[in-house]
């Protein structure tokens, strides 16, 4: 089930108006889909396999650049069982730009590896 905000790729568009394209989020693998009047249709069930696992939070946070020009937009993964204020270890996995760029999608939680199964 994709919940909230999602991201959309390889899209392909009807001379209708209809959308067809991959949709996911930070808690759903990448989905085919049909989107119709701005509403996604899930055509594909593939995030039913992540039902035995438990996600860290992940959250789009902004922060300036040194200079203090630019905006520079992340993703923050958050390891599962995470406790506001207590110390965690953390890595910074960092993309090459301008050409790559990472998504609030499901693939930072697996890069990142904050997930873990339930028991």
């Amino acid at each position: 089930m994709i919940d909230g905000a999602f991201v959309i790729g390889d899209p392909s568009v009807s001379a209708a108006g209809v959308i067809a394209a991959s949709i996911e989020s930070s808690t759903a693998l990448r989905e085919l889909a049909v989107i119709k009047k701005g509403k996604p249709e899930i055509l594909t069930n593939y995030s039913s396999q992540l039902s035995d696992f438990q996600f860290g939070q992940q959250e789009v946070v902004t922060v300036k650049s040194r200079d203090g020009k630019f905006d520079i937009e992340a993703v923050l993964v958050k390891p599962v069982g995470y406790v506001k204020g207590k110390s965690i270890r953390s890595f910074s996995p960092i993309h090459g730009g301008p050409y790559g760029e990472f998504d609030n999608n499901s693939i930072n939680i697996i890069r990142c590896n904050c997930w873990r199964k339930r028991v």
